[in-house]
Protein backbone atom coordinates (compact mmCIF):
# COMPACT_ATOMS: atom_id res chain seq x y z
CA UNK A 1 0.00 0.00 0.00
CA UNK A 2 1.56 3.40 -0.70
CA UNK A 3 0.43 7.14 0.56
CA UNK A 4 0.22 9.80 -1.49
CA UNK A 5 1.61 13.16 0.37
CA UNK A 6 0.07 16.15 -0.50
CA UNK A 7 2.10 19.52 0.22
CA UNK A 8 1.43 23.27 -0.32
CA UNK A 9 3.79 26.31 -0.13
CA UNK A 10 3.47 29.66 0.90
CA UNK A 11 0.91 31.16 2.59
CA UNK A 12 -1.49 28.42 2.20
CA UNK A 13 -2.23 25.02 4.47
CA UNK A 14 -4.09 21.54 3.13
CA UNK A 15 -7.55 23.28 3.41
CA UNK A 16 -6.33 24.77 0.05
CA UNK A 17 -6.75 21.69 -1.91
CA UNK A 18 -10.32 21.87 -1.84
CA UNK A 19 -11.62 19.09 -3.22
CA UNK A 20 -8.52 17.84 -4.78
CA UNK A 21 -7.78 15.61 -2.15
CA UNK A 22 -11.17 13.72 -1.92
CA UNK A 23 -10.84 13.66 -5.70
CA UNK A 24 -7.08 11.98 -6.11
CA UNK A 25 -8.28 9.95 -2.92
CA UNK A 26 -10.80 8.23 -5.07
CA UNK A 27 -8.39 6.87 -7.97
CA UNK A 28 -5.71 5.75 -5.91
CA UNK A 29 -4.78 1.86 -5.92
CA UNK A 30 -4.83 -0.99 -4.04
CA UNK A 31 -6.18 0.71 -1.01
CA UNK A 32 -3.80 3.33 -0.96
CA UNK A 33 -4.57 6.96 0.97
CA UNK A 34 -3.73 10.42 0.17
CA UNK A 35 -2.75 12.71 3.37
CA UNK A 36 -2.02 16.26 3.60
CA UNK A 37 0.56 18.17 5.17
CA UNK A 38 1.16 21.69 6.31
CA UNK A 39 4.74 23.00 6.43
CA UNK A 40 5.96 25.21 9.54
CA UNK A 41 4.22 28.38 10.13
CA UNK A 42 0.71 27.39 7.98
CA UNK A 43 -2.05 25.46 9.05
CA UNK A 44 -1.86 22.99 11.67
CA UNK A 45 1.29 24.54 12.50
CA UNK A 46 0.62 28.41 12.17
CA UNK A 47 1.66 29.12 15.88
CA UNK A 48 5.52 27.72 15.19
CA UNK A 49 7.89 30.15 13.48
CA UNK A 50 9.02 29.39 9.83
CA UNK A 51 12.67 28.37 9.03
CA UNK A 52 14.38 30.24 7.06
CA UNK A 53 15.80 27.83 4.74
CA UNK A 54 13.88 24.60 2.22
CA UNK A 55 15.94 22.37 4.10
CA UNK A 56 14.32 22.73 7.61
CA UNK A 57 10.86 22.00 6.43
CA UNK A 58 12.03 18.98 4.75
CA UNK A 59 13.95 17.42 7.44
CA UNK A 60 10.75 18.34 9.84
CA UNK A 61 7.95 17.04 7.45
CA UNK A 62 10.11 13.93 7.07
CA UNK A 63 10.22 12.73 10.28
CA UNK A 64 6.78 13.78 10.95
CA UNK A 65 5.64 11.72 8.41
CA UNK A 66 7.95 8.91 9.51
CA UNK A 67 5.78 9.04 12.70
CA UNK A 68 2.70 8.88 10.86
CA UNK A 69 3.11 5.93 8.30
CA UNK A 70 5.40 2.90 7.20
CA UNK A 71 3.83 3.36 3.56
CA UNK A 72 5.76 3.93 0.96
CA UNK A 73 5.09 7.93 -0.35
CA UNK A 74 4.84 9.27 -3.18
CA UNK A 75 5.33 13.41 -2.60
CA UNK A 76 3.06 15.76 -4.38
CA UNK A 77 4.48 19.21 -3.96
CA UNK A 78 3.01 22.76 -5.26
CA UNK A 79 4.94 25.69 -5.74
CA UNK A 80 7.28 25.84 -2.43
CA UNK A 81 6.02 22.75 -1.77
CA UNK A 82 7.81 21.84 -4.73
CA UNK A 83 10.76 22.97 -3.17
CA UNK A 84 10.06 21.09 -0.14
CA UNK A 85 8.82 18.16 -2.22
CA UNK A 86 12.45 18.14 -3.84
CA UNK A 87 14.72 18.50 -0.43
CA UNK A 88 12.77 15.61 1.33
CA UNK A 89 13.51 13.18 -1.90
CA UNK A 90 17.46 14.71 -1.81
CA UNK A 91 17.53 13.81 2.59
CA UNK A 92 15.60 10.48 2.16
CA UNK A 93 18.42 8.29 1.74
CA UNK A 94 19.98 9.18 5.17
CA UNK A 95 18.54 6.75 7.71
CA UNK A 96 17.02 9.55 10.45
CA UNK A 97 15.03 10.74 7.14
CA UNK A 98 13.70 7.48 5.92
CA UNK A 99 9.55 7.21 6.14
CA UNK A 100 10.25 4.11 8.73
CA UNK A 101 10.42 0.67 6.94
CA UNK A 102 8.73 2.45 3.48
CA UNK A 103 10.36 4.76 1.50
CA UNK A 104 9.63 7.98 -0.98
CA UNK A 105 9.48 6.34 -4.22
CA UNK A 106 8.70 8.96 -6.90
CA UNK A 107 7.16 12.96 -6.93
CA UNK A 108 5.36 15.31 -8.91
CA UNK A 109 6.65 18.96 -8.39
CA UNK A 110 4.04 21.57 -9.84
CA UNK A 111 4.84 25.07 -10.88
CA UNK A 112 8.54 25.26 -9.01
CA UNK A 113 11.68 27.53 -9.15
CA UNK A 114 15.14 27.17 -8.04
CA UNK A 115 17.17 30.29 -7.94
CA UNK A 116 20.39 27.86 -8.79
CA UNK A 117 18.92 27.95 -12.08
CA UNK A 118 16.33 30.25 -12.98
CA UNK A 119 16.56 34.53 -12.08
CA UNK A 120 14.63 35.88 -9.83
CA UNK A 121 12.23 37.58 -12.06
CA UNK A 122 11.25 34.47 -13.63
CA UNK A 123 10.43 33.03 -10.09
CA UNK A 124 8.56 35.24 -8.86
CA UNK A 125 6.54 38.07 -11.69
CA UNK A 126 5.66 40.81 -9.40
CA UNK A 127 3.77 42.60 -11.68
CA UNK A 128 1.23 39.72 -12.43
CA UNK A 129 0.51 40.80 -8.67
CA UNK A 130 -0.80 44.06 -9.06
CA UNK A 131 -2.70 42.95 -12.31
CA UNK A 132 -4.15 39.86 -10.37
CA UNK A 133 -5.44 42.91 -7.34
CA UNK A 134 -7.24 44.92 -10.02
CA UNK A 135 -8.92 41.79 -11.61
CA UNK A 136 -10.02 40.49 -7.92
CA UNK A 137 -13.12 39.38 -7.32
CA UNK A 138 -14.78 42.42 -5.53
CA UNK A 139 -17.68 41.65 -2.88
CA UNK A 140 -18.14 43.29 0.69
CA UNK A 141 -17.54 39.93 2.26
CA UNK A 142 -14.79 38.46 0.56
CA UNK A 143 -11.22 39.07 2.02
CA UNK A 144 -9.33 41.49 -0.68
CA UNK A 145 -5.98 39.21 -0.17
CA UNK A 146 -7.77 35.83 -0.67
CA UNK A 147 -9.34 37.43 -4.02
CA UNK A 148 -6.08 38.42 -5.27
CA UNK A 149 -4.12 35.36 -4.55
CA UNK A 150 -6.94 33.34 -6.67
CA UNK A 151 -6.91 35.95 -9.55
CA UNK A 152 -3.08 35.44 -9.25
CA UNK A 153 -2.92 31.70 -9.43
CA UNK A 154 -5.76 30.71 -10.75
CA UNK A 155 -7.07 30.97 -14.80
CA UNK A 156 -10.50 28.84 -14.38
CA UNK A 157 -11.43 30.20 -10.58
CA UNK A 158 -10.36 33.86 -10.75
CA UNK A 159 -13.70 35.16 -11.02
CA UNK A 160 -15.37 32.63 -8.50
CA UNK A 161 -17.24 34.63 -5.58
CA UNK A 162 -18.02 31.47 -3.68
CA UNK A 163 -14.53 30.16 -3.32
CA UNK A 164 -13.55 33.25 -2.59
CA UNK A 165 -15.82 34.01 0.28
CA UNK A 166 -14.69 29.87 1.43
CA UNK A 167 -11.29 31.13 1.32
CA UNK A 168 -11.85 34.51 3.17
CA UNK A 169 -13.35 32.08 5.77
CA UNK A 170 -10.20 30.23 6.03
CA UNK A 171 -8.11 33.04 6.66
CA UNK A 172 -11.05 34.24 9.53
CA UNK A 173 -10.60 31.26 11.20
CA UNK A 174 -6.31 30.66 10.64
CA UNK A 175 -4.00 32.35 8.63
CA UNK A 176 0.02 32.64 8.21
CA UNK A 177 1.43 35.32 10.03
CA UNK A 178 2.95 37.78 8.77
CA UNK A 179 6.13 37.50 9.90
CA UNK A 180 6.25 33.99 8.97
CA UNK A 181 5.27 34.82 5.25
CA UNK A 182 8.48 36.97 5.24
CA UNK A 183 10.60 34.29 5.82
CA UNK A 184 8.64 31.43 3.65
CA UNK A 185 9.91 34.14 0.91
CA UNK A 186 13.32 34.14 2.26
CA UNK A 187 13.60 30.84 2.11
CA UNK A 188 11.89 30.45 -1.42
CA UNK A 189 14.40 32.98 -2.22
CA UNK A 190 17.76 31.30 -1.89
CA UNK A 191 16.29 27.73 -2.21
CA UNK A 192 18.99 25.68 -4.93
CA UNK A 193 17.82 22.78 -5.87
CA UNK A 194 19.27 19.86 -5.43
CA UNK A 195 21.94 18.23 -7.60
CA UNK A 196 20.41 14.50 -7.85
CA UNK A 197 17.36 13.05 -6.85
CA UNK A 198 17.59 9.12 -6.58
CA UNK A 199 13.87 8.83 -7.25
CA UNK A 200 11.84 9.10 -10.33
CA UNK A 201 10.47 13.25 -11.13
CA UNK A 202 7.37 14.21 -12.84
CA UNK A 203 7.84 18.12 -13.23
CA UNK A 204 3.69 19.71 -13.93
CA UNK A 205 3.58 23.13 -15.14
CA UNK A 206 0.67 25.38 -16.11
CA UNK A 207 1.26 27.49 -19.27
CA UNK A 208 -0.60 30.22 -18.41
CA UNK A 209 0.86 30.51 -14.60
CA UNK A 210 1.28 34.56 -14.27
CA UNK A 211 3.07 33.92 -10.56
CA UNK A 212 5.94 31.10 -11.78
CA UNK A 213 7.32 31.62 -15.31
CA UNK A 214 6.50 27.98 -17.02
CA UNK A 215 10.77 28.42 -18.07
CA UNK A 216 11.34 27.42 -13.98
CA UNK A 217 9.60 24.19 -14.59
CA UNK A 218 11.45 23.27 -18.40
CA UNK A 219 14.81 24.09 -16.61
CA UNK A 220 13.94 21.45 -13.52
CA UNK A 221 13.36 19.03 -16.08
CA UNK A 222 16.24 19.63 -17.97
CA UNK A 223 18.43 19.65 -14.90
CA UNK A 224 16.55 16.21 -13.74
CA UNK A 225 16.17 14.82 -17.33
CA UNK A 226 13.08 14.20 -16.11
CA UNK A 227 9.30 13.86 -17.77
CA UNK A 228 8.02 17.72 -18.01
CA UNK A 229 3.63 17.79 -18.21
CA UNK A 230 2.88 21.36 -19.41
CA UNK A 231 -1.28 21.99 -19.47
CA UNK A 232 -2.46 24.49 -21.60
CA UNK A 233 -5.42 26.55 -20.21
CA UNK A 234 -4.17 26.28 -16.55
CA UNK A 235 -2.21 28.56 -14.03
CA UNK A 236 -0.11 28.55 -10.88
CA UNK A 237 -2.90 26.31 -9.20
CA UNK A 238 -3.23 23.18 -11.15
CA UNK A 239 -5.40 21.82 -8.03
CA UNK A 240 -7.99 24.24 -8.90
CA UNK A 241 -7.49 24.67 -12.98
CA UNK A 242 -7.22 20.90 -13.74
CA UNK A 243 -8.06 18.73 -11.07
CA UNK A 244 -9.21 16.05 -13.45
CA UNK A 245 -6.20 15.99 -15.57
CA UNK A 246 -3.38 16.51 -12.53
CA UNK A 247 -5.35 13.55 -10.77
CA UNK A 248 -5.05 11.57 -13.64
CA UNK A 249 -1.54 12.65 -14.69
CA UNK A 250 -0.08 11.81 -10.74
CA UNK A 251 -1.65 7.98 -11.23
CA UNK A 252 -0.04 7.68 -14.37
CA UNK A 253 2.62 8.77 -12.93
CA UNK A 254 3.02 6.60 -9.84
CA UNK A 255 1.03 3.72 -10.34
CA UNK A 256 0.82 3.06 -13.95
CA UNK A 257 2.93 -0.04 -14.88
CA UNK A 258 6.41 0.63 -16.58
Amino acid sequence: MATVVLIRGLMRDKRHWSEFAHLLQKRVPNGGKVISLDILGNGDFVHCKSPLNIDEYAKELLLRLRRMTSDDCYLVGLSMGGMVALQMASLEPQPECTVRDGKIKGLAVLNTSAANLSPWYQRFQIGAVFSAFRRRVKAPKSSLLEATIIALTSVTQKNNLRLALKWTQYRAKIHTRFTNVLRQLWACWQFNCPAVIGVPITLVSGLEDKLVNPDCSQKLARHYRSKLIEFDYAGHDLSLDCPEKLCQQLIESFFAKP
